[in-house]
């Protein structure tokens, strides 16, 4: 091409090989020029960094820093006669700047290493739930029909035990009860089951949409703020495009962790808890605080374990990196361990360093054994001390819940009767006052009827006679007795018509006497 001038910048020589002219610029100022292999032939700055370029890519396990050297604390064999133009700096000066820039290249490919290492030990942005929490305020009632769904759920449980130990004492009733008792609760067991489906489908329904619409909330914001950033926020590696993308789709879904599934549990398991603490305290409060005191031991454990689990696994994971990084080194630099015909150092070295992971996951396995089998054991401890209580306290007739129930039953109905207001006041003078009945019947008429009806000979046998008190309905008499008496009565007000039953008809012989003689007077 004609009448065009191009111009190549770049840190690899062997790009600008083949250029007319190459120039070598040191701050700002040209201090060679000429062609390649003018350059290379004057010995300067332009041939110092090709012959360290070219020992770099015979040694690639060369470190930067075994390269990078104080400024002037190197020296090279420089020909007399080789001068740089006056007005540039000296020779020396320009060897030791271009081991410098020498040292910039090999430094770009241990970069990513060093920002890693960076990375790492910065430490994480913390951010409070409670700004998460505002950004999900829209969904509130959302939120709360879904806690209203999991209080529900949490419930069901509870419920159930109090349901079925109910049942139990069903099957001790009487035949007659005990055929019409399970249908009710057959329908009880129904209705609990069907409340339990709705709302666990509630739950996970009520809290998706507000999940759901927290992670588009929190990705279009964060896309928002993603575009209006500066150009040089973007040079940062921790921004890079693959990283951002991430952040909007794998943090921004992680969301669900702390929104989702995990506040809906934690709501479910809140209601379990608290409502069945309740009702073990309102069965019987001694058993209830000796299983409730069992509880720490059981955490204790669990919290134990995954400490333990978490420091190894943190452990385990630097280990294997060092041996990954031999492997690593190995692979990359494959050429020159066989050259040196190091395979089985390499392998052996590798082998030493995987002996500490190895070591480490046969301790984690033993621990990990004895760390179940000891929280089982604490586990059925715990059901062997609560079952042997409360046999204790059925013994010794210490389980006051039955008791108590049955005085606060036995007092209410106490007090029903006390509280309770009659509907006829005797006391109250309101209202129409009839005058004393007073009877215009004769001592001789009543034993004349008596006589007439047979029942003068066994009045006249009790103790007090005519004046003996026989109770409410004549309870004190015999059936015969009172039947004696019933004529009586009926004689004593002289009916127009008497009807008499079957097994009145032997009583009807003297009473037949008695109607002739008063109706012939």
């Amino acid at each position: 091409m004609t009448k065009r001038t191009t111009i190549v910048v770049a840190h690899r020589l062997n790009t600008v090989r083949n250029s007319d002219v190459i120039a070598v610029i040191h701050e700002g100022k040209i201090v060679e020029q000429g062609s390649h292999s003018e350059l290379v032939s004057i010995n300067g700055a332009y041939s110092q960094l090709i012959s360290l370029q070219e020992q770099n890519q015979e040694s690639e396990n060369e470190t930067a820093k075994d390269q990078d050297v104080p400024e002037g604390s190197m020296d090279s064999p420089k020909k007399p006669g080789q001068h740089l133009p006056s007005e540039g700096p000296s020779s020396q000066l320009l060897f030791s700047k271009s081991v410098q820039l020498a040292a910039i290249i090999e430094n770009e490919e241990t970069e990513p290493k060093e920002l890693k290492t960076r990375l790492a030990s910065q430490k994480p942005y913390e951010v409070p739930l409670c700004r998460l929490a505002y950004l999900n305020k829209p969904e509130l009632p959302i939120l709360i029909l879904g806690s209203v769904a999991s209080i529900t759920n949490g419930s069901i449980l509870p419920l159930f035990g109090v349901l079925f130990s109910s049942l139990v004492n069903t099957l001790y009733e009487p035949p007659v009860k005990l055929r019409k008792d399970p249908k009710m609760w057959l329908w009880m067991f129904i209705g609990l089951g069907f409340v339990g489906l709705i709302s666990s489908m509630g739950r996970m329904y009520f809290f998706g949409i507000a999940c759901n619409r927290l992670i588009r909330r929190v990705r279009s914001m964060s896309f928002e703020k993603v575009v209006h950033m500066e150009i040089g926020w973007f040079d940062d590696a921790r921004n890079s495009s693959s990283t951002i993308g991430a952040r909007l789709s794998v943090d921004a879904a992680s969301i669900r962790g702390l929104v989702g599934d995990t506040l809906s549990l934690l709501v479910q398991n809140s209601a379990s808890i608290i409502l069945g603490l309740g009702i073990a305290l309102e069965a019987n409060w001694q058993l209830a605080l000796l299983v409730f005191a069992l509880i720490p031991l059981l955490g204790a454990n669990g919290w134990a374990y995954m400490k333990f689990t978490k420091g190894f696994s943190r452990d385990a994971k630097t280990m294997y990196e060092e041996a990954s990084q031999v492997a690593n080194d190995a692979v990359r630099n494959i050429r020159t361990v066989a050259s040196f015909c190091a395979e089985e150092k390499v392998i052996i070295l590798y082998r030493n360093k995987c002996e500490g992971p190895r070591s480490a996951g046969i301790k984690l396995g033993l621990i990990t054994g004895i760390s179940f089998g000891f929280s089982f054991f604490l586990l059925y401890s715990s059901y062997a001390i609560s079952f042997y209580v409360g046999s204790r306290l059925i013994e010794d007739a210490s389980s006051l819940a039955h008791d108590t129930s049955k005085a606060k039953a036995s007092t209410a109905l106490v007090f029903a009767i006390l509280d309770r207001k009659s509907e006829i006041d005797p006391s109250d003078n309101s209202g129409m006052i009839l005058e004393i009945v007073k009877g215009e019947t004769t001592e001789a008429e009543i034993l004349a009827a008596s006589k007439a009806a047979n029942a003068h000979k066994f009045i006249s046998e009790m103790q007090q006679g005519y004046d003996t008190l026989v109770g409410e309905q004549g309870v004190q008499l015999s059936s015969g007795q009172k039947q004696h008496v019933a004529i009586a009565r009926a004689i004593l007000k002289s009916p127009k018509i008497y009807y008499s039953m079957k097994q009145q008809v032997h009583l009807m012989l003297n009473l037949s006497e008695w109607f002739k003689m008063h109706w012939t007077k």
